[in-house]
């Protein structure tokens, strides 16, 4: 999710004109009826504060972000059609919008997200504390995207998981949310879809991997089970020094109840297996949305929150 102070908005032709200030390479050719606008500035927000979202990614469920009820409705009407025509939404994601080849099927069939009762806003920010319930049931993280190799598109080297050099390769594809949360006006919901994994154990299987033996499949369980978040253009308290550079304490309610489970790892060591985590997004991200033009927040849902689970991306 993209955020900065947008200038007055010009006449352009742009169906969506913060699509095309926040990302002008991006050719918008999407039609009406496949998407809804991120809401315009100035205006009122939609529901999620800047700061709301901040908080949830930072200490919270990701479950605890919504669309905007208009928003999901138009997206409830539009998903059966497209499920109909493609087999699925991943398929219509997979060939439509990001053009890529249809693959076959791996596992079970995805969850159809119009199953889930549509989120009442009002309930989920009166409910989301930032804070897990104590006691709470320890549930194992399936992984539920595909093992693959592809080669690097420039060295030929074969990766396991997202990089952040990949895009010019077709490995990875930037695209608005057609169907976005209800971000603060002015503020840009975009999906970056990848053909390898975002998060993979072979992150934390580097030489240069700064974390014991021992407790690094502890660290992977708490950011699988959170789902990894960052931020770039700013950077929250408490923070810690990290890899040459401050990163901030980011510890969801999934790596919240291990800790009071009795997981022997800290806070700390948390938020910088996080960072470690992310670190190929974090650098894809400042690229794309430089640092001092925008402040993001970005996140890549856990296995149990991901309508899409075959198709990798984070947003």
């Amino acid at each position: 999710m993209a955020n900065n102070d947008p200038p007055p908005q010009s006449s352009g032709s742009a169906i969506d004109p913060l699509v095309s200030l926040h990302l002008p390479s991006y050719i918008d050719d999407r039609t009406p009826s496949t998407f809804f606008p991120n809401p315009p500035f100035p205006g009122p927000s939609p529901f999620m504060t800047w700061s709301y979202i901040i908080r949830i990614l930072a200490t919270g469920d990701l479950d605890q972000l919504f669309r905007d009820p208009v928003c999901d409705t138009a997206y409830r009407a539009f998903a059966p059609t497209a499920r109909a025509a493609h087999g699925s939404i991943e398929n219509y994601i997979r060939t439509v919008r990001l053009g890529w080849p249809a693959e076959e099927a791996v596992g079970p069939p995805p969850p159809n997200m119009l199953d889930r009762p549509q989120k009442d806003p009002f309930a989920v920010m009166g409910s989301a504390s930032g804070t897990s319930t104590p006691g709470t049931p320890m549930v194992e993280v399936k992984e539920t995207w595909p093992e693959k190799t592809l080669p690097h598109p420039v060295t030929g080297v074969e990766l396991r998981h997202f990089v952040e050099d990949t895009e010019e390769g077709g490995l990875v594809k930037v695209i608005p949310n057609d169907w976005p949360y209800g971000v603060p006006a002015g503020a840009t919901h975009w999906c970056v879809w990848s053909k390898l994994p975002i998060l993979h154990p072979s992150l934390f299987e580097t030489p240069d991997t700064p974390f014991d033996e021992g407790m690094r499949e502890e660290l992977y369980a708490c950011i699988t089970g959170d789902g990894i978040r960052g931020f770039t253009g700013f950077t929250l308290e408490p923070k810690y020094r990290f890899q040459g550079r401050e990163v901030p304490e980011v510890v969801g309610t999934y790596s919240q109840a291990r800790l009071e489970n009795g997981a022997q790892v800290s806070r700390e060591e948390v938020s910088k297996a996080h960072a470690w985590a992310s670190r190929h997004v974090t650098r894809f991200v400042e690229a794309k949305w430089p640092e001092g033009e925008y402040e993001t927040a970005w996140f890549c849902n856990p296995p149990n929150l991901r309508t899409v689970p075959g198709l990798s991306h984070f947003q």
